[in-house]
C-alpha cells in the first residue's frame, strides 16, 4: 500500500466492520501498533445498538504483497454522507455504498444515482415524488441538475433521443416486489405528458395511474378524443390485469417481460407505440404456491359476477374465487389483497379496453373465454390405472366450459381421457391415467390463455398504431424509446424452468450491462483526452451465457430430449455427461470474493463453459449454473413438459372449430404468429450455419424438423436475440430497483437484503469496473476552489483553460507524489479509488496545521505584549522605588546635618547653661512641667481622634452593607416581577409567531423595504445625475419641436378652410336632390369620391400630426366642432335620400289589390348601389365624428356592475364607439360595408306570404287582405340576414316567418307575432349564431381605449331577451336548440384559447347570460303546470351554462399557467436584483466556461408585467370581480408551487445570499397582491418564504434547529430536511453539521416533499350570480339582425312613443299581461352634440322601423314609418 497505514488508521478514524445482522457498521479504530512485521488495529462499534469491539491482526506481507488481507474499509468524510451519487464517494466500496444508500433511505430518499444507473429503492408506502408538478419541473433539465429521479433518466433518454438523434432504451430490473412496474409505468406517464404541447400540459389523462381515475379538472362539456398518450397509460390497467398476480413477495408482481416502444413524429410528438411481451408464466394459471393468487383479472371477473350483475348471469361464477380450483390454491386468504376492490379494478379495466378498442361485445367474449378457464379447472377427472381416467357425463363444469368455448361436448371430454397415435399402418386411441388426463385438461387452459393474452397485446399494438395509419413512414425510421420492465434475478428453494429462462436473460443483459459501462468509461477518458491509462483485464460472463445457449448447451440438449420419448432424468443425465463428466474430479474453485464483496477479476472461474457447471453431490435430478450473481441449482422435474408446451392435436382442431368468433379470432392470430415464428428460426438456423460454412447457402432441412412447432425455449431464446439486438442499437439507460424487506414493510432497510440485491443488478459491477480505473472525479473550477490550498504556489494571473489545468497539476503535483493515482483532463481531474479521500485528509490536515500556526503566532503576540506591558510597569515600579530610596537618604542627609547644627547649638546652649543654670533652673523646671501636660494631652487627643475615625468607617460600612442588601432584595423583587411580565408577552409574542400573522406582516415587510431602500437610494442617485444630463439635451430640443409646431398649424388651417369649401359644396349637391331625384346617382357618385380625398387627406394629416406631437389633440378637436354643423345638415339630408330610395322601393314592391309582387333583379341590384353610396356618406361623417370623441365622454356610465340600457335602436351612441377611438382605415371599410348591408337588406327584403287556406296559428289577417297566391308565395321568399339571397331551414325548406298585415293597428310586433318568430322562425338562431357569434367584431384590448360595459356585454343582453320571450312563451324546446347551439359555436373560439382577449369577453359575457337567466328565474312567477317543462329546461341550461363557464375558466387559467411558466424559477428563484448579496461565478468557473449561475433576461418585472396584464384584460371585458379574483388566486398558488418545487430539487444552489434574493423578490409579489387585493394565495407563497428564512437563519447548533421547526409552522419536517441538506454554504461559512442533519426532530414526521395542487382537479369555480336590474337593448350598426332588431323593437318601441308623446298605428304596448324581469331600459341621452333626442338616436330607430317592417311584411309602407318618425323627432327638437 501506498499510503501509510499510521496516516490512515490512526485512533479516531472510522472505519467499516462486518456484522452478521447489519452487513457493516460503523467503528472508531481505539489502537493502532504498526512494526516491522505486525499490524494490529482495534476497532469499537459506534452505532447505538451496536458496541462490539474488533481486532485485526495481519503481517505486512500478507496486506501488501499477498494481498490475502485486506485492512478495514475506510468510512468517508462526514461532507459526503447521503451523497446523491455513489461514484464521487471519496472511499468507492461496498459497506461506503451501502452505508450511503442506508443514509439516504432513512431520509426517504428512495433515488441514488451510481454512476450510469439509478438506484431505486421501493419504500413500500405512498411518496409524493410523481405529481405534475414533479414531473413538470424535470422536464427539460439536464441529469444531475436536480435530484436523483426516474424522471430523470426519462428526460435524459428523450433529450438523447433529440440531441444525438439515436434511439433510446431504459431498462428496468429488480427482483419482484421490487417495484419494477410502478417505474415503468411512471416513466410511461412522462413521457406521454411532459413533452406533448398539443395537450394539455396540466390536465390529466382519461386513465390514471390509480384506481378510479379518469375525470378532468373543470368538468368538460365535450368528451375530449382519445390520444395516443391516453391509450398508452390504458395498456398498464390491462396488461397488469392479465399479466400480473400476487406472490409472496409482491402484491402486484409481473409475471411477464414487456418491451414497450414509444415512437415519435418530426415534431417530437408521440405518434404510436408498441408492446411486445416475454415469457408469460404459464404455469401459474394452473397452480399457484401457498398464499399466492392466479392472475388478477380472475378475482376481478369474480369479484363482479358473485356481486350480482346481470351482465355476467350466464357465466357460472356465482360462487366466488373460493369455488373454483384455479383459483384457491393459495389458501383461504389469498383471493384479497388488502387495499385492493376487485370490483373496482375490474371496471378501471373494461375501461382501458374501451379506450384502447376493444368493444363490450369482445370483452364479453373474453369474459366468456376466462370462465371457460375457470370451469376447466373444476373439471373432475375419475377413474383408476387399471381402466384410466374417465369424466362423467353431468359434469357441470365440463358442460359449462364446452357452452362457454362452444365446442362439441362430446368431442372435448373424449380428448380430456384419451390420446390417439398414430403408426405406420393405423391410428391407435389409448386411455389416459388421472395424471396424464389433469395435464391435458391444465394443457388445454395454459394453451387458451397463453394465446387470449397474446392476442389482447395483438389488439394493444393495433390500436397504438392506428394513429400512424396513412403516414408512409414505418416505425423503424421514427425514433423511439423503449422501456424494458423485466424480471431481474431469481433464486429460491426450488428452481424450475421459469427461473432458468428468467437468469438467462439476466446474464444477457448483464453482458450488456458490463460491456456498456465499459464502454463508457473508455469514451469518458478519451473525451478528456486521458493518457497511458490502461483497465485491469476482466473475463466477462459470456462462457456462462454460451453454456445456456451453445452447441451443446443446455437450451440445445433440452430440445433434443423434447424431441423424442424421455423424461426429465433423461435430460439430467445428458447435462452431467457433456459438462460434468469426471463427477470425483477435484472441486472447482469459486470465484474469491474481496472483503468489500465484489468479485475479484484477477480469479474469475475459467474460460470454458463447463467452468460454469455443477453437479450436486447428493441430488441426481439437479444441476448448478455459477450465474454471474450467484450459484443457482435447477430441479429438472419438470423442464421438459414446459419446454414442450403442447396441447393434442386433436384438441387443437376442435379449439379452431369452436363457434366463437373471438376464439377463431384468437386461433387465426396465433396460426400467423406460428408461420412468423418459424421463419425466424429458419433465418436464424441458416445464418447460423452460414457463419459456419462461410457461405450464405441455406441448410437444408427434412419436412418434419422444418414443420415441427418450436419449444418454448428456442422461441424466449429467439426473442431474447432480438431483444438484445434492439437494445445494442439504442442508448441505454438503467433503472436497478432494489427491494429493501422481505416483509414490505415501510421504511424498514435489511442490509443484507439489499447488498445481495446490488450484487445481483450490476450496480457493484459498475463500481468496480469504475474502481479499476479512474472513480472519482471532479470539475477543475471545483477541484481549484477546493483544493488549492495544498498548491505551495499560486500563479497571479490566468490567460486561458489550460492555464487553469497547469495549476490544477501543480496542485496535484504538490500534494500527490505518484503520478500514477491521478490524472488531468481538459474539463475534469481523476483519481484512482481513495486518492479523493487521501487529498481531502491532506487538505484537512492543511486546514488544522493553519490554524494552528494562526492560533500559535496569535497566542505568541498576545503573550509578547502581556510580557512588554509587565515590563514597562516593573521599569515604571523600580523608577518610583528608586526615587523613594534618594528622596528618603536625602532626608537622612539633612537630617544628620541638622543634629550636628542642632548639637552645636545645644552644647553651646548647655555651656551658656551651665553658667546660668542656677539662675534660670526654677525657669526651666517651671517649662518642663509645662511640655509635659501639653504632651500628654496631644496623646489624649490623638487616641480619641482615631477611635472616633474607626467608628466612623465601621459604621459607614455597615451601613453600606444594609443599603446593598436591600437594593439587591429590590432587584430580584423588580427581576421577579419583570419576568413575569417578559413570559406573558413571550407567550404573546410566540402565539404571533405561530400563527405567522403579527411576526411575518411585520418582519417580512421591515425587511424586505430596508432592502428595497437602499436599492432605490442609489437608484435615485443615478437618475438625478442622468436627468441633470437629459435636461439640457431637452431644452436643444424645445426649440425646434416649436418650428415644427408652427409649420403645423399653418398646414392644418389651410385644410380646415379646404374642408369647409368642400362640406358647402356638398350641401348644395344635396339641396338639388330634392327636385331633381333623376341626376341624384351621378352627383351623389361625384360627392362619395370627393369626401374620400378629404378624409384620405385629413386621416393622413391626423396621422401625421398625432405622431409628430400630442398638442395636435387640440387642432383636431377645433376642426371637429366645425364639421358638427356640417354633420348635423349631411345626416338631414341623408335621411330624406333614404326616404327618397325607401318611395321607389316601395313602389316597386306594392302590387296592385294589395298584392306583393317580386322585384326584378335589376331593380334590387340598382336600389342596393344606390343606398350603398348614400350609406357610405353616412358612414364615413359618422366615422369622423366617432373618431373625435374623448375617453372621458365615452365612459359616463357608473362602474357599479349592473348593465346600462343602450340605444333601442342599436346604432352606436356618440362617445361611446364599438370600434377603437381611432379605427384603422381597414375597420372603417367594414363599418361601412355591414352598414350598407344592415339598410339595404332591411329595404329590399319583402315578406313571404303564408300557405294558402292555412291561419298562421290560429291569426286572422286583421287588415282584409285577399288569400296570398302560392306561386307567387314560392317566388317571392327571399330573406337577406346574410350575403345569400335566400335563408332556408335546415331540412330543406322555406323559411315561413308571421305573414304579413297580421299587426294590431301598427307597426310593432304583437306578442301573439313575436312568439311565432321565437317559435318557428330558424333565421333568428342563425342571426344570433352569424350576427352575434361569428361575425362579431370584438373589441380588441387596448389598455388607453374606454368601453362601457353596454359595449362589451351586448351579445349576453341580446341573447337573454330571447331566452326570457321564449320562457314567456312556454318554448322549451327552442331554448334548448338556442342555449345549447349557441354554447356549442361560442366553444369554438374559446376551447383553442388562442387569443385572452376573446376568452375574456366570452367569459365576461356567458356569466352575464347566467346572471340574466337566474335573475329572471328569482323573479318568475308561473302558476298551473304548464310551464314545469320550461322551468325544468331552465335549471338544465342553468347547470350547463356553468359548466361551460368552468371550462373556459379551468381551460383559461391552464393557457395562463402554461404560458407564466416558463419564467417563474428564473423570476423568483434565479432573478438577483439585490446587487450587494448577489452570488456571482468563480474565476476557474468563467475561465472554463461552465458554472451554472448564467444571466437571464427574465426578471421579476416579467412575472409582475404578466400578472398586471391579465388583470387589465379581465377588466377591460369586464369580467366579474370574484371571477377575477379566483383566476389570479390559481395562478399564483400554481406559481408558489412551481418555485417552491423548483427550490426543493436544486443541488448547491440554497445558500444564505439565495434565501435574501428569494425573500426580496416575494416580498415583491406580496406588494403587487396587496394592491391588487388577492389575498387566496398565502399557502404556497408562505411556504416559498419560509424557505428563504431557513437559508438565513443559523442551523449550526441543536436549538437552531428547533427554531427553525418552530418558526416553520407552513413546512412540513421532510421539506425542512431537504433544505437543509440542499444547503450550500457561502465563504468563510460552515457546512449544517451532520449531527443536525440527523437530529432526531428530522425523524418525527413522514411527509411530502413537493407541493402538488393536483393541477385544479380539485379546485371549484365559485360563480355567484349578480342581479341584472335591466336588460340593454344596444346593438352596434353594423350588425344585419333584422329579426333581432324586429324582436328589440316590438319591447321599446311603447316607451320611445311615450318620450315623444305620439302612437304608430295603435301599436300596442304591452308584453302579454305577464311580469318580465330584467326589465327592459330606455336609453338614456349620453352624446354630448344632442340635447333631449340626436339625430343620431333618429337614424337608429329609423333603422329598427324598417327591421320590424321587413320582418312582418306590413301593408304600411317603411317610407310612411320613416317619416312619421322623422315628424315626430323634429318637432319634439323644434
Amino acid at each position: 500500500m501506498d499510503i501509510p497505514i499510521e496516516s490512515n488508521y490512526k485512533e479516531g478514524t472510522i472505519v467499516y466492520i462486518q456484522d452478521k445482522k447489519e452487513a457493516w457498521i460503523r467503528a472508531e479504530v481505539t489502537s493502532l501498533s504498526v512494526t516491522d512485521e505486525k499490524v494490529s488495529i482495534t476497532a469499537k462499534g459506534i452505532e447505538e445498538d451496536s458496541e462490539k469491539t474488533f481486532e485485526f491482526n495481519a503481517t505486512k506481507k500478507e496486506i501488501l504483497e499477498l494481498k490475502t488481507k485486506e485492512l478495514p474499509p475506510l468510512c468517508n468524510p462526514p461532507a459526503l454522507d447521503g451523497i446523491d451519487d455513489l461514484i464521487n464517494l471519496s472511499h468507492l466500496h461496498e459497506p461506503a455504498v451501502l452505508d450511503n444508500l442506508r443514509l439516504r433511505y432513512q431520509d426517504n430518499e428512495i433515488y441514488t444515482y451510481s454512476g450510469i444507473v439509478l438506484v431505486a429503492l421501493n419504500p413500500f408506502a405512498r411518496v409524493d415524488r410523481y405529481s405534475q408538478h414533479e414531473l413538470v419541473t424535470y422536464a427539460g433539465r439536464a441529469r444531475g441538475e436536480l435530484q436523483p429521479h426516474l424522471f430523470a433518466i426519462a428526460e435524459d433518454a428523450y433529450q438523447g433521443m433529440v440531441r444525438d438523434k439515436k434511439n433510446q432504451t431504459i431498462i428496468v430490473s429488480g427482483e419482484s416486489g421490487a417495484g419494477k412496474t410502478m417505474s415503468a409505468r411512471y416513466i410511461m406517464r412522462y413521457f406521454a405528458t411532459a413533452h406533448d404541447d398539443s395537450s394539455d400540459a396540466f390536465g390529466s389523462t382519461a386513465i390514471n395511474s390509480g384506481p378510479g381515475g379518469g375525470a378532468t379538472a373543470g368538468g368538460s362539456v365535450v368528451d375530449k378524443s382519445r390520444s395516443v398518450e391516453e391509450q398508452i397509460m390504458a395498456t398498464n390497467p390491462v396488461l397488469e390485469s392479465f399479466g400480473n398476480a400476487k406472490t409472496t413477495r409482491n402484491d402486484n408482481s409481473s409475471r411477464f417481460g414487456k418491451y414497450l416502444e414509444i415512437h415519435f413524429n418530426d415534431k417530437l410528438a408521440i405518434s404510436s407505440a408498441s408492446i411486445r411481451t416475454y415469457l408469460l408464466e404459464r404455469s401459474r394459471l394452473v397452480f399457484q404456491p401457498k398464499t399466492e393468487r392466479n392472475y388478477h383479472i380472475f378475482y376481478q371477473l369474480l369479484a363482479i359476477a358473485s356481486s350480482g350483475a346481470s351482465r355476467f348471469s350466464n357465466l357460472g361464477l356465482n360462487e366466488g374465487w373460493k369455488g373454483f380450483h384455479y383459483t384457491r390454491q393459495g389458501g383461504d386468504e389469498c383471493g384479497v389483497i388488502p387495499d385492493v376492490n376487485d370490483a373496482t379494478e375490474f371496471e378501471r379495466t373494461c375501461e382501458a379496453m374501451s379506450l384502447i378498442g376493444i368493444n363490450e361485445k369482445t370483452q364479453s367474449n373474453i369474459f366468456s373465454l376466462l370462465a371457460a378457464l375457470l370451469h376447466i379447472g373444476n373439471i373432475k377427472i375419475k377413474g383408476s390405472d387399471r381402466t384410466g381416467a374417465n369424466i362423467d357425463e353431468a359434469d357441470t363444469a365440463l358442460v359449462k366450459a364446452a357452452d362457454l368455448l362452444q365446442v362439441d361436448l362430446p368431442t372435448f371430454k373424449k380428448w380430456l381421457t384419451k390420446k390417439q397415435t398414430k403408426t405406420v399402418t393405423d391410428m391407435i386411441i389409448s386411455n389416459l391415467n388421472i395424471d396424464q388426463a389433469t395435464v391435458v385438461r391444465d394443457s388445454v387452459a395454459k394453451y387458451i390463455y397463453v394465446h387470449l393474452f397474446s392476442w389482447i397485446v395483438h389488439a394493444l399494438n393495433e390500436s397504438l398504431a392506428s394513429s400512424k395509419a396513412g403516414n408512409e413512414e414505418s416505425d423503424t425510421e421514427s425514433p423511439f424509446i423503449g422501456v424494458l420492465d423485466i424480471y431481474g434475478f431469481e433464486h429460491f428453494e426450488t428452481n424450475s424452468f421459469e427461473q432458468f429462462c428468467i437468469n438467462y436473460a439476466n446474464e444477457k443483459l448483464q453482458r450488456h450491462f458490463n460491456r456498456h459501462v465499459f464502454q463508457l468509461e473508455q469514451e469518458e477518458y478519451q473525451r478528456e483526452g486521458l493518457k497511458n491509462w490502461t483497465f485491469v483485464d476482466f473475463q466477462d460472463n459470456q462462457p456462462c451465457i454460451e453454456l445456456i445457449e451453445g452447441k451443446p448447451g443446455v437450451f440445445n440438449i433440452l430440445d433434443d430430449v423434447c424431441r423424442g420419448q424421455r423424461t426429465d432424468e433423461d435430460f439430467a443425465t445428458m447435462l452431467y455427461q457433456n459438462f460434468a463428466p469426471n463427477d470425483n474430479g477435484p472441486k472447482k474453485p469459486k470465484p474469491k470474493q474481496s472483503t468489500d464483496g465484489t468479485k475479484s477479476l484477477s480469479s474469475v472461474i475459467g474460460d470454458k463453459p463447463s467452468d460454469f457447471f455443477e453437479k450436486p453431490r447428493f441430488d441426481n435430478n439437479a444441476f448448478t449454473i455459477r450465474h454471474y450473481a450467484h450459484n443457482v441449482s435447477y430441479k429438472v422435474d419438470g423442464f421438459i413438459e414446459k419446454n414442450k408446451d403442447t396441447v393434442p392435436s386433436e384438441l387443437q382442431a376442435m379449439l379452431k372449430d369452436s363457434k366463437s368468433e373471438l376464439l377463431n379470432r384468437i386461433f387465426d392470430f396465433a396460426s400467423e404468429q406460428e408461420e412468423n415464428q418459424k421463419q425466424k428460426t429458419t433465418e436464424a438456423a441458416n445464418s447460423a450455419a452460414a457463419k459456419r460454412t462461410g457461405n450464405a447457402i441455406p441448410v437444408r432441412r427434412s419436412g418434419t424438423v422444418a414443420n415441427r412447432k418450436p419449444t418454448l425455449g428456442a422461441e424466449f431464446r429467439l426473442s431474447l436475440i432480438e431483444l438484445m439486438k434492439k437494445i445494442s442499437s439504442t442508448e441505454t439507460h438503467y433503472i436497478r430497483c432494489i427491494k429493501p424487506n422481505e416483509n414490505k414493510k415501510a421504511w424498514e432497510f435489511d442490509a443484507n437484503m439489499v447488498m445481495a440485491q446490488l450484487r445481483a443488478c450490476g450496480v457493484l459491477e459498475t463500481i468496480r469496473i469504475s474502481c479499476a480505473g479512474y472513480p472519482s472525479r471532479l470539475e477543475i473550477p471545483e477541484f481549484i476552489n477546493t483544493y488549492s490550498l495544498l498548491a505551495k504556489s499560486r500563479p497571479t494571473t490566468y490567460e486561458g483553460p489550460e492555464d487553469v489545468r497547469n495549476f490544477a497539476r501543480q496542485i496535484l503535483k504538490d500534494s500527490l507524489l505518484d503520478p500514477e493515482k491521478y490524472q488531468v483532463g481538459n474539463t475534469k481531474v481523476f483519481f484512482r479509488a481513495g486518492m479523493l479521500a487521501h487529498l481531502h485528509k491532506l487538505r484537512t490536515e492543511r486546514r488544522n496545521g493553519s490554524a494552528i500556526y494562526i492560533q500559535k503566532m496569535t497566542r505568541m503576540y498576545l503573550a509578547r505584549q502581556r510580557f512588554l506591558a509587565q515590563r514597562r510597569m516593573a521599569a515604571r515600579i523600580q523608577q518610583a522605588f528608586r526615587t523613594f530610596a534618594a528622596k528618603k537618604a536625602l532626608k537622612n542627609l539633612r537630617e544628620e546635618k541638622s543634629a550636628i547644627t542642632i548639637q552645636t547649638a545645644v552644647r553651646r546652649y548647655l555651656a551658656r547653661k551651665k553658667y546660668n543654670v542656677m539662675q534660670k533652673s526654677a525657669k526651666r523646671i517651671a517649662e518642663a512641667m509645662q511640655g509635659f501636660m501639653a504632651r500628654k494631652k496631644f496623646l489624649t487627643n490623638r487616641k480619641e481622634n482615631a477611635a472616633i475615625k474607626i467608628q466612623s468607617v465601621v459604621r459607614g460600612y455597615l451601613s453600606r452593607k444594609r443599603f446593598q442588601r436591600r437594593i439587591q432584595a429590590i432587584i430580584k423583587v423588580q427581576c421577579y416581577l419583570r419576568t413575569k411580565a417578559a413570559k406573558k408577552l413571550f407567550k404573546t409574542k410566540q402565539q404571533d409567531v405561530k400563527s405567522a400573522a403579527h411576526f411575518k406582516e411585520v418582519t417580512y415587510q421591515l425587511e424586505g423595504k430596508v432592502v428595497e431602500l437602499t436599492q432605490r437610494l442609489g437608484t435615485a442617485q443615478q437618475n438625478c445625475r442622468n436627468l441633470e444630463n437629459a435636461n439640457q439635451q431637452l431644452k436643444d430640443n424645445q426649440a425646434e419641436l416649436e418650428s415644427e409646431l408652427a409649420e403645423l398649424r399653418a398646414k392644418s388651417e389651410a385644410q380646415e378652410q379646404s374642408a369647409k369649401t368642400k362640406f358647402s359644396s356638398l350641401q348644395a349637391d344635396y339641396d338639388k336632390t330634392k327636385t331633381q331625384h333623376a341626376q341624384i346617382v351621378k352627383e351623389r357618385d361625384d360627392l362619395v369620391r370627393e369626401i374620400e380625398t378629404v378624409k384620405i387627406e385629413a386621416a393622413a394629416a391626423i396621422e401625421k400630426e398625432r405622431a409628430r406631437a400630442d398638442n395636435i389633440e387640440k387642432l383636431l378637436t377645433g376642426l371637429t366642432e366645425q364639421f358638427e354643423a356640417v354633420k348635423e345638415e349631411r345626416d338631414i339630408l341623408k335621411n330624406k335620400v333614404v326616404l327618397l330610395e325607401q318611395n321607389t322601393a316601395g313602389n316597386i314592391l306594392n302590387g296592385q289589390n294589395g298584392q306583393f309582387a317580386m322585384p326584378t333583379a335589376m331593380a334590387r341590384k340598382a336600389s342596393r348601389r344606390n343606398l350603398k353610396k348614400a350609406n357610405d356618406l353616412s358612414a364615413y361623417v359618422y366615422a369622423d365624428a366617432a373618431s373625435s370623441y374623448s375617453a372621458s365622454d365615452a365612459h359616463q356610465q357608473s362602474g357599479n356592475g349592473i348593465a346600462v340600457a343602450g340605444s333601442s335602436g342599436g346604432g352606436v351612441q356618440p362617445g361611446t364607439p364599438t370600434m377603437p377611438v381611432a379605427p384603422s382605415s381597414t375597420n372603417a371599410a367594414s363599418l361601412r360595408h355591414r352598414n350598407n348591408r344592415n339598410i339595404d337588406n332591411s329595404l329590399n327584403s319583402p315578406s313571404v306570404v303564408a300557405t294558402p287556406g292555412a291561419q298562421f296559428d290560429g291569426h286572422q289577417d286583421s287588415s282584409g287582405d285577399a288569400a296570398y297566391d302560392p306561386t307567387a308565395a314560392a317566388a317571392t321568399t327571399t330573406t337577406t340576414t346574410t350575403d345569400q339571397d335566400q335563408e332556408m331551414n335546415p331540412d330543406g325548406s322555406m323559411m315561413v316567418p308571421p305573414a304579413p298585415g297580421m299587426l294590431d293597428g301598427g307597426y310593432k310586433l304583437t306578442e301573439a307575432q313575436v312568439c311565432d318568430l321565437l317559435r318557428y322562425d330558424d333565421g333568428l338562431l342563425d342571426e344570433i349564431l352569424y350576427e352575434l357569434i361569428d361575425q362579431l367584431q370584438l373589441p380588441p384590448y387596448d389598455p388607453k381605449s374606454v368601453y362601457q360595459p353596454v359595449h362589451i356585454l351586448f351579445p349576453a343582453h341580446v341573447m337573454g331577451l330571447c331566452v326570457i320571450k321564449m320562457l314567456q312563451y312556454n318554448l322549451a324546446s327552442r331554448i334548448h336548440q338556442l342555449i345549447t347551439t349557441l354554447v356549442a359555436r361560442i366553444k369554438k373560439y374559446t376551447e383553442t384559447f388562442v387569443s385572452d382577449g376573446t376568452t375574456a369577453f366570452w367569459l365576461s359575457n356567458m356569466f352575464e347570460l347566467l346572471s340574466i337567466i337566474k335573475t329572471s328565474m328569482s323573479q318568475h312567477q308561473m302558476t298551473g303546470g304548464e310551464y314545469a317543462e320550461s322551468e325544468w329546461v331552465m335549471s338544465q341550461i342553468m347547470s350547463y351554462i356553468e359548466a361551460f363557464l368552468s371550462d373556459i375558466y379551468f381551460g383559461w387559467v391552464r393557457k395562463l399557467l402554461k404560458d407564466v411558466s416558463g419564467f417563474v424559477v428564473p423570476a423568483l428563484i434565479d432573478h438577483q436584483e439585490l446587487n450587494d448579496y448577489k452570488e456571482t461565478e468563480s474565476f476557474f468557473s468563467k475561465m472554463m466556461g461552465g458554472g451554472a449561475n448564467r444571466a437571464s433576461d427574465i426578471g421579476l418585472s416579467h412575472l409582475t408585467n404578466f400578472f398586471t396584464e391579465a388583470w387589465r384584460v379581465m377588466k377591460f371585458y369586464y369580467v366579474d370581480e370574484n371571477i377575477i379574483k379566483q383566476v389570479l388566486s390559481e395562478i399564483l398558488s400554481e406559481v408558489g408551487a412551481i418555485a417552491f418545487n423548483n427550490l426543493m430539487n436544486r443541488r448547491h444552489f440554497c445558500s444564505s445570499y439565495r434565501g435574501m434574493q428569494i425573500q426580496f423578490n416575494v416580498s415583491k409579489i406580496d406588494e403587487w397582491c396587496k394592491t391588487y387585493d388577492i389575498y387566496d394565495h398565502a399557502q404556497n407563497i408562505t411556504r416559498l418564504l419560509q424557505a428563504a428564512k431557513i437559508l438565513q437563519m443559523n442551523k449550526s447548533t441543536e436549538e437552531d434547529l428547533r427554531i427553525i421547526i418552530e418558526v416553520s409552522d407552513t413546512l412540513n419536517i421532510p421539506q425542512i430536511k431537504r433544505i437543509l441538506r440542499n444547503y450550500k454554504p457561502a465563504d468563510g461559512e460552515a457546512t449544517v453539521p451532520s449531527r443536525v442533519l440527523h437530529h432526531e426532530l428530522l425523524r418525527v414526521e413522514n411527509g411530502p416533499i413537493m407541493v402538488d395542487n393536483n393541477l385544479l382537479s380539485n379546485q371549484v369555480l365559485y360563480l355567484t350570480a349578480r342581479r341584472v336590474p335591466a336588460i340593454d337593448t344596444y346593438v352596434p350598426d353594423y350588425m344585419v339582425i333584422q329579426r333581432l332588431r324586429a324582436i328589440i323593437y316590438s319591447q321599446t318601441v311603447g316607451d320611445v312613443l311615450d318620450e315623444d308623446e305620439a302612437a304608430v298605428g295603435g301599436a300596442d304596448s304591452g308584453h302579454g299581461g305577464s311580469s318580465e324581469t330584467p326589465q327592459l331600459s330606455s336609453p338614456p341621452p349620453t352624446s354630448p352634440y344632442s340635447s333631449s333626442k340626436s339625430q343620431h338616436h333618429q337614424h337608429n330607430k329609423s333603422l329598427n322601423a324598417a327591421a320590424a317592417a321587413a320582418v312582418l311584411g306590413s301593408g304600411m309602407d317603411t317610407p310612411t314609418l320613416a317619416k312619421e318618425y322623422e315628424y315626430k323627432d323634429n318637432s319634439n327638437d323644434n
